[in-house]
C-alpha cells in the first residue's frame, strides 16, 4: 500500500504519478481519499501495539497474535458501524450474513478472510480511539495491568 499526502494542488501530479505507476504494475487499483486530520496518529498506533504486547504476553499470545484477535473482536465491528468512513463494509456484512445463512460451514473461513483485509491503516482517529477504549476494557475485564496512555487525547476520559 502506498500513502501519498497532498498538501497543495501542486501535489496532485505526484498523486497521479503514484496511482498510474501502481496501476501499470498491478492492474486494477483502488484510490482512497481522506482528510489528513482524520488519519490515526503515531501515538495511537504505538499505544495500540504496546497494549497488544502487554495483553498478549499476559494471555500467552504474541503481540501480532493479540493484534489479529483485536482486529477480529473489535476493529471489524468498529468499521461496520462507521458507514461514513467505511461504506464498503456494508456489502461485506451482507455477504457474510448470506454465507452464514446458506453455507454455515463456510462462515468461519469467510470471516477469517474478511478480518485479514481489516487494517488499522484504514482507521480514523475516532476509530482508533474506540479500539483503544475496547482494548483497555478488555485488559480490565481480564485483570491485566496496563500503563496509562502516554498523553491525553488517545482515549476518552483517560488523561495523565
Amino acid at each position: 500500500m502506498k500513502t501519498v499526502i497532498m498538501k497543495t494542488l501542486d501535489d496532485l501530479d505526484v498523486v497521479a504519478r503514484v496511482a498510474r505507476a501502481h496501476f501499470d504494475k498491478h492492474g486494477e487499483t483502488m484510490v482512497v481519499v481522506k482528510n489528513l486530520d482524520e488519519s490515526i496518529t503515531d501515538a495511537q498506533r504505538a499505544f495500540h501495539f504496546v497494549l497488544c504486547g502487554i495483553i498478549g504476553a499476559d494471555l500467552g499470545n504474541t503481540k501480532d497474535g493479540q493484534h489479529q484477535y483485536f482486529k477480529e473482536r473489535f476493529l471489524l465491528n468498529i468499521y461496520i458501524n462507521d458507514t461514513e468512513n467505511h461504506p464498503d463494509f456494508i456489502g461485506v456484512v451482507d455477504n457474510m450474513m448470506t454465507v452464514k445463512k446458506h453455507c454455515p460451514e463456510q462462515y468461519s473461513a469467510i470471516r477469517k478472510l474478511v478480518v485479514g483485509g481489516v487494517s488499522i491503516k484504514d482507521a480514523t482517529k475516532a476509530n482508533m480511539m474506540e479500539l483503544l477504549t475496547e482494548e483497555i476494557g478488555f485488559a480490565s475485564d481480564h485483570q491485566i495491568r496496563i500503563p496509562l496512555p502516554p498523553r491525553e487525547g488517545l482515549v476518552p476520559n483517560c488523561g495523565r
